[in-house]
């Protein structure tokens, strides 16, 4: 209430919050090795309306776009009502395959790489570090900008992730997100877009057309949460449950999915990307919908195989619901 009290009206800028953007600006450099400062850093409320603006603002100067062959921003972008393609880039256990990657840039040499390397929605997969570093060969070498999502870098338990894109050599074609909004227990809207200052002005620009704006008091708490130091003890809490309940998701998956459904253990944290044998989810999703799991094709239109879970995020009496569900769903195939 204090702070509120106290509040300068001129720290809330088209950009967002001041005290926030130097807050972000300042996390960034110090634990992710992203240079920053206030001026490279707006304000959003989601990592959805982040894809959507910058894809907005993207789609004038650059012909197609690239991801993923499953990813979460195909679910989400409008960019097929600006007549642009989105292509989708295989994977392997180390992330998108490079030959794929080259061959659709040399065909697209003006495309957008919008890419996902932390615990890959939906697949879970986590790009190495050889993998990103090649990958960030071909980003100079064609001079693409990049679409980095980094929201689940602070929740991973194995070990810290590589270096991100944004802060390696070339990071200046990288337009790196991140959020609260999955990665802290409370429900804020808050987002932030990093990116050269030119960008950020030409987003900005775009932000204000679409009448996006962050609530000021989800911004003071979010501002608040970093000034004094708890982001990190909190996001050690969150690990931790984290790993937890991956563990009984495992074990549930085992129990109950162990003879109709497959899926690869370590690459399931947040997201159990759940391949179901002999059946056609496309089919089977036309008969019931599911509030739980998500039908593969969400997120790749080819994909008939496949379902998400997300364990942290449902409660763990809902979590044995949905596995339970997708036994039954996996029978009636």
């Amino acid at each position: 209430m204090r702070r509120l009290e106290s509040f300068d009206p001129l720290q809330l800028t088209k950009y967002g919050l001041q005290q926030l953007r130097e807050s972000v600006a300042g996390h960034l450099t110090e634990h992710e090795n992203i240079q920053s400062d206030a001026a490279n850093v707006l304000i959003v409320p989601s990592l959805i309306v982040s894809a959507d603006l910058i894809h907005n603002a993207l789609t004038g100067s650059r012909a197609n776009f690239l991801c993923e062959k499953a990813a979460f921003v195909k679910m989400v972008t409008n960019i097929h009502s600006f007549r642009k393609t989105m292509f989708g880039l295989p994977m392997d256990e180390n992330g998108i395959k490079l030959d794929a990657l080259a061959q659709q840039l040399a065909m697209h040499p003006y495309a957008v790489l919008h890419i996902d390397p932390a615990d890959q929605v939906p697949t879970g997969i986590a790009s190495g570090d050889e993998r990103l570093r090649l990958i960030m060969e071909l980003v100079k070498k064609y001079r693409i900008p990049v679409i980095e999502v980094g929201h689940l870098r602070d929740v991973w338990n194995e070990k810290p992730y590589p270096p991100s894109l944004k802060s390696r050599q070339g990071g200046e074609n990288v337009i790196y997100t991140g959020s609260f909004i999955r990665s802290y227990p409370l429900d804020m809207r808050v987002s932030w877009v990093v990116a050269e200052q030119r960008v950020i002005e030409h987003l900005t620009d775009a932000d204000i057309q679409m009448d996006l704006r962050v609530g000021l008091f989800q911004q003071l708490v979010a501002d608040e949460i970093f000034r004094r130091g708890e982001y990190h003890e909190v996001m050690a809490a969150i690990r931790d449950f984290v790993r937890k309940r991956r563990i009984l998701s495992l074990q549930m998956c085992e129990h109950y999915l162990h003879d109709c459904a497959t899926w690869e253990p370590r690459h399931c944290l947040f997201h159990f990307w759940i391949r179901l044998k002999g059946m056609n989810t496309r089919v089977l999703f036309e008969r019931k919908r599911f509030d739980t799991f998500a039908p593969g094709y969400f997120f790749d239109g080819a994909d008939s195989e496949h379902v998400l879970l997300c364990p942290p995020s449902l409660e763990k009496s809902t979590l044995e619901k949905a596995i339970k569900q997708i036994r039954a769903f996996a029978g009636t195939g």
